[in-house]
């Protein structure tokens, strides 16, 4: 699930663009329903694994304080402010020192004029997986339409046998083209982990695509550390973590998720340099962080600090379970007591 809202993103400009539209989001749908009913973390295993793992869960764990300091509860009213407190932090949190993480595959050919500004990983001591995004200077999102540029997913299977066979490196793998615009290409290395390479608007798309998958190469060297740390998360979202990093158009953006150990609950905080207020009606107003935040229609929350960092959390998505999502005053004191620092993109052009 690296990176998921991108890769969903991503499917779901290639099905807007489809002829099949309709067979094309159904399939999407059942893609990421599989990826969050099937997706494993592997803690301390050489094995690489993807989508459809098939050895047993290992529970990647932070130390949480699980109740408030004060052993207090507290309750929600409405779409107002809780009614106990939000714990209150009177300083910048501590952000501990995080481990780099290796993505573990580069690209050895590229089309000219792109260039990286995405990196995501696991945080999770095992075999690579993550997300690395190449795209044409002053490109905002890949998955926004008139966008040219790569992205490849590391530890990702689409699992279904759309599109037609064609060789990677000497092992078997898919090739699908929606449209003449946009092309996948899923294989899986020997010995490493699967792999969704997709292809957006180049010239002669497909054989791009399928010159840049043979390229792909074992790494050892770029990797991505967190600069983000929540001391407390909700019992049930500490299933696993990632973490991803952008250079944007404004500065950067940086998200940590967590999530439940079946995949189908998650929640994610994002601290942003520049750009808009979120979209999303405010419909309350709480201190946090010392400054004025904001309470959304759906219990997400943001505030903007005063060097211009917006620090924002999602709310609840459609009518998952509650147990799927966060409650208002989760979300509250997640973005009160984020640690965080501007993250390294020395890696990203600028």
């Amino acid at each position: 699930m690296i990176d998921e809202q991108l890769i969903q993103s991503a499917y779901e400009r290639i099905a807007a663009d489809a002829p099949a539209v309709d067979r094309v989001r159904d399939g999407i749908q059942s893609r990421v329903r599989v990826r969050r009913q099937r997706r494993t973390v592997l803690i301390g295993v050489g094995a690489a694994a993807a989508v459809t793992a098939t050895v047993g869960p290992a529970t990647l764990l932070l130390a949480a304080r699980r109740d408030r300091p004060d052993g207090s509860s507290s309750e929600v009213s409405g779409h107002g402010v809780p009614t106990t407190p939000v714990p209150s932090v009177s300083s910048t949190p501590t952000l501990p020192d995080r481990p780099a993480r290796l993505l573990g595959y580069r690209a050895d050919w590229l089309p000219s004029g792109l260039v990286e500004y995405h990196r995501a990983v696991y945080l999770a001591p095992d075999a690579p997986r993550g997300a690395r995004l190449w795209a044409a200077p002053g490109t905002a999102d890949l998955g926004k339409p008139g966008t040219v540029g790569v992205q490849l997913s590391i530890g990702e299977r689409v699992d279904d046998n759309a599109g037609t066979s064609v060789t990677v490196n000497g092992v078997t793998g898919r090739l699908r083209v929606p449209t003449s615009k946009d092309t996948i290409v899923e294989w899986q290395p020997r010995g490493g982990p699967s792999m969704v390479l997709s292809v957006f608007g180049l010239p002669d798309n497909t054989n791009t695509a399928l010159r840049i998958a043979r390229s792909i190469a074992p790494d050892d060297r770029t990797a991505l550390r967190s600069t983000m740390y929540l001391p407390w998360v909700p019992d049930r979202m500490q299933g696993y973590e990632q973490f991803g990093a952008t250079r944007t158009l404004t500065g950067w953006s940086q998200f940590l998720g967590r999530g439940t150990l079946d995949y189908r609950g998650s929640v994610t905080i994002v601290a942003a340099l520049g750009g808009p207020d979120p979209l999303e009606k405010t419909v309350d107003t709480v201190t946090l962080r010392g400054q004025r935040g904001n309470v959304t229609a759906t219990d997400g929350a943001w505030v903007r600090m005063p060097d211009g960092v917006l620090v924002s959390i999602q709310g609840r998505k459609g009518s998952y379970p509650a147990e799927w999502h966060t409650t208002l005053e989760e979300n509250l004191r997640l973005v009160e007591e984020l640690a965080y620092q501007p993250p390294d993109l020395s890696w990203a052009a600028r």
